[in-house]
């Protein structure tokens, strides 16, 4: 998979219809940790009338993308494969990187928080409450998988306090959620295949 960075910059005092169209992109937005799009963007909150950050120049620019590269390359380097498909699931790393990504972004231009608490690796999750698995997700198509990873995702720490009360935060903290289930369960229903198969004789 390539894993690249790049910026794309308009210069504000040149028409927009006169601008190259720009690379196709989905918007960061922080609803649940599921699907990892191709290319994902965030757009830095600047502007004539922003006192906490007006237009960037080049220079800016420059310096700008050299403070968030780490923060692109630890995303990127986190990122879960999803056994059996060409896609990538998240990991809480990953994520956190996003999160903070997407706070540099901003007028405020927040500092890097590093790993959410909040945002647990289902692995993780396991580990701390190994009666959250199911064995039946083991025989689940490949659909049934996705829906329960979108169930995990968003309701697995609400509906498993043991999960967070073992690693030390409240449930019901804005946010939290459960990261990588995709992956895992892909992962999981293959080690399964593995087990069950016929032996050679």
């Amino acid at each position: 998979m390539r894993r690249n960075m790049f910026f794309h910059g308009e210069d504000w005092r040149v028409p927009r219809q006169m601008h190259p169209p720009a690379p196709k992109t989905t918007p960061f937005a922080v609803f649940h940790w599921l699907t990892v799009p191709d290319v994902i963007s965030w757009t830095i909150d600047s502007g004539i009338l922003i006192a906490e950050r007006p237009y960037l120049t080049l220079d800016h620019g420059n310096a700008f993308a050299h403070e968030v590269a780490p923060l692109a390359e630890t995303l990127l380097a986190n990122l879960l494969p999803v056994p059996g498909t060409d896609t990538r699931d998240w990991s809480a790393e990953s994520a956190s990187a996003a999160l903070d990504n997407q706070a540099a972004c901003t007028r405020y231009q927040h500092p890097p928080r590093g790993r959410r608490p909040e945002l647990v690796n289902m692995h993780e999750a396991v580990d701390a409450h190994p009666d959250l698995v199911r064995p039946a997700w083991a025989q689940r198509t490949e659909r049934e998988l996705d829906a329960v990873a979108d169930y995990l995702n968003r309701f697995g720490l609400r509906h498993n306090p043991r999960i967070a009360e073992a690693l030390g935060f409240d449930p019901q903290t804005p946010r939290a959620s459960l990261v990588g289930t995709r992956a895992w369960l892909y992962e999981n229903c293959r080690n399964d295949l593995t087990r069950t198969a016929p032996q050679a004789p």
